[in-house]
């Protein structure tokens, strides 16, 4: 990897991204080291909730507090001394708080896409979610948790939400008829004061 010529770039990310990381027999992990990254970012790691800016917010370590999200592991990551399931708790997502709500921005959700909203609106003091975009991860859910899922999203009154990855078209069809969701394609522009 080669230093940039940009300015520095400030990476922030969860403590445990560089973990060893295995699911399914293959290495799911971080292909760069810690070490790597310093090379070219100024890298800044933390569980804790980190203010990019006065209305952006990168939100750490998301608690589990669903009762339906996030029950069964997604392979394995080895700590100091023994393999120890993996529920991706470096999993993270970043909100911006416009003027008609919460804009949040997950990557695939293993948190929990409920979770995240809870943690959100919980961290930003603001109840109200304007937008959501990004991975859902619910791909093959079993229907009585997508039902959850779609129910506690519903209570949330969110504006628009825009599912990309690990969301599934039953998933996409089944938020359809209770909550406003929006095509997504690559290249599209959203624009929040």
């Amino acid at each position: 990897m080669k230093k940039n010529n940009m300015e520095e770039v400030k990476l922030l990310a969860h403590p445990q991204v560089f973990d060893k990381k295995i699911a399914d027999g293959e290495d799911v992990g971080s292909p760069y080291t810690e070490k790597d990254l310093k090379k070219i970012f100024s890298l800044s790691l933390s569980k804790e909730p980190q203010w990019i800016t006065a209305k952006m917010v990168f939100l750490g370590e998301i608690p589990r507090i669903t009762d339906f999200e996030n029950k069964e592991p997604i392979g394995v990551f080895y700590d100091e001394t023994c393999q120890v399931p993996d529920f991706v708790s470096d999993d993270s997502a970043i909100v911006y708080k416009s003027e008609r709500g919460l804009v949040i921005i997950t990557g695939c959700s293993h948190a929990g896409i409920c979770n995240i909203i809870a943690y959100a609106k919980k961290i930003c003091s603001d109840n109200r979610v304007c937008s959501i975009i990004g991975g859902m991860h619910l791909l093959d859910t079993k229907k009585e948790i997508l039902q959850k899922a779609v129910d506690f999203m519903e209570k949330c009154n969110i504006k628009e939400i825009y599912p990309c990855h690990c969301t599934d078209l039953n998933a996409k069809i089944t938020m359809a008829k209770k909550l406003p969701v929006r095509d997504l394609g690559v290249s599209s522009i959203f624009s929040y004061k």
